[in-house]
C-alpha cells in the first residue's frame, strides 16, 4: 500500500545558511555609508550652492536627505524581493537616480578636499609674485616721478665742473667759474618749474666765494628738494608699505606654518584686493596726476581656485584639464564605492532564487 506524504521547506534553516553574521555586516553598512554618503552629498552641494547662505544650505540638506532616503528604501525593497523571490531589475536601474545624485556631490567634495592644497598653494605662489612685481615697481615709480635721481646726477656733474673751474689756474671765482654756477642754479630753476610748478629758486646767497661754500649751498638746497619730495610721496608710500607687509607677513607665517589649506581661498583674496585696491591702484592714480609716469602693473583677477568647491570646476579640473588623475581616480573610486557597496552586500547575503516564489509545500508523493 503506498503512502503519500509531503514534504515542506524549513524556512529558519534557509535563513541561518545565510549567517548572521553577513545580515549584521550587511545593515551596519547600511546604517553608515548611506547617511555618510548623504553627508558628503551634503557637504558637495553645500560648496556648490553657497555654504554661506542659510537657505542654500537647506537646499543642499535637501538634495542629501532625498538621495539618502531612496538609497535606504532601494536597498530594503531589493533586499525584500530577493529574499521572497520575486524580480526586482527595475529597482536595480533605480539605483542610478540617487547614485547620479550622490556622486557629484560625494565627488565634489571629495576632490576639492584632495586638490585644495595643492592647486591653492600654486596659486598662492603665483599671487604672491606678482603682488611683489607691483610692489617694486610702484616703489622703483614713485621714486622716478620726483626726478630727483636725474637731478642727483647733473647736480654732481655741474659741481665737479665747478670745482674744476676754481681750482684750475688762476684758481678762484673767475668768469667761467661764475657761468658753471649759474648753470647750477638754472639746473634747479628748470626742476621746479617741471616739478614744482615755479621756476623760483630760493638758494643761499654766497657772499664767501669759495667752492666749500658752493657745494654746501647747492647740496642743502638738493637736501631741502628731496625732504619735501619724501613727505609728499610717504603720503602715499606709507600706506602702501604697511599693507605690503601686512600681507605678506600673514603668507609667509601660513606657508611656515603649512596652514594654506585652512585659510589659503581667503589669502587669495586678500592677495588681490592688496596688489589691486591697496598698492597699484593708488600709485596709479598718483602718477596719473602728475603726468610723469604712465605706471602699468598686473592687475589679479579673483582667483579659479576659489571655484575649487563648484561642481562644475572640479569636474573640470578631474576630467578635462586632468589636473590629477590620482586624485580624480580616488574621488570617482570612493564617490561610487560608499554608495555601492550596500548594494553588493545586499547580492552576497541574500542570494535570489525564484524557486522561493512557489509553494513552500510539495505535492504529495508515495513511497
Amino acid at each position: 500500500m503506498a503512502i503519500n506524504y509531503t514534504t515542506r521547506n524549513n524556512p529558519k534553516k534557509t535563513d541561518d545558511k545565510q549567517g548572521l553574521g553577513m545580515k549584521i555586516i550587511y545593515f551596519a553598512l547600511n546604517f553608515i555609508l548611506v547617511p555618510f554618503s548623504a553627508y558628503q552629498t551634503y557637504v558637495g552641494y553645500e560648496k556648490f550652492l553657497g555654504g554661506e547662505n542659510s537657505s542654500f544650505s537647506i537646499a543642499a540638506l535637501a538634495i542629501a536627505a532625498v538621495s539618502g532616503l531612496i538609497f535606504f528604501g532601494l536597498n530594503y525593497t531589493i533586499m525584500e524581493r530577493r529574499v521572497a523571490g520575486k524580480p526586482h531589475l527595475k529597482h536595480i536601474f533605480g539605483y542610478l537616480l540617487p547614485l547620479a545624485i550622490s556622486f557629484f556631490g560625494n565627488f565634489n567634495s571629495i576632490y576639492s578636499a584632495q586638490m585644495k592644497g595643492e592647486l591653492v598653494a600654486d596659486e598662492l605662489s603665483i599671487y604672491s609674485t606678482t603682488l611683489n612685481n607691483t610692489y617694486n615697481t610702484a616703489i622703483s615709480e614713485m621714486d622716478k616721478s620726483t626726478g630727483l635721481f636725474d637731478l642727483k646726477t647733473n647736480l654732481d656733474a655741474e659741481l665737479s665742473n665747478l670745482k674744476f673751474q676754481m681750482e684750475t689756474p688762476p684758481k678762484g671765482y673767475g668768469k667761467e667759474a661764475d657761468k658753471k654756477w649759474k648753470e647750477i642754479i638754472k639746473l634747479f630753476s628748470d626742476y621746479n618749474l617741471e616739478y614744482n610748478g615755479s621756476s623760483t629758486t630760493n638758494m643761499t646767497r654766497i657772499h664767501v666765494k669759495t667752492y666749500d661754500n658752493f657745494q654746501n649751498a647747492a647740496t642743502s638746497y638738493f637736501n631741502a628738494l628731496q625732504k619735501s619730495k619724501i613727505a609728499d610721496l610717504d603720503r602715499i608710500l606709507d600706506p602702501v608699505k604697511a599693507n605690503y607687509k601686512k600681507v605678506n607677513d600673514r603668507y609667509d607665517l601660513m606657508v611656515k606654518n603649512d596652514s594654506i589649506k585652512a585659510g589659503g581661498f581667503q589669502m587669495l583674496e586678500d592677495l588681490r584686493k592688496t596688489n589691486n585696491d591697496l598698492i597699484g591702484n593708488p600709485v596709479k592714480s598718483y602718477l596719473g596726476s602728475l603726468n610723469k609716469v604712465d605706471f602699468k602693473f598686473t592687475e589679479l583677477a579673483e582667483s579659479d581656485v576659489r571655484q575649487l568647491s563648484n561642481i562644475g570646476h572640479s569636474l573640470e579640473s578631474a576630467f578635462v584639464k586632468w589636473e590629477n588623475p590620482v586624485a580624480t581616480f580616488f574621488a570617482s573610486f570612493f564617490s561610487l564605492i560608499i554608495d555601492l557597496i550596500p548594494l553588493g552586500f545586499l547580492f552576497l547575503v541574500f542570494p535570489y532564487n525564484s524557486n522561493k516564489r512557489k509553494n513552500a509545500t510539495t505535492g504529495p508523493r508515495s513511497l
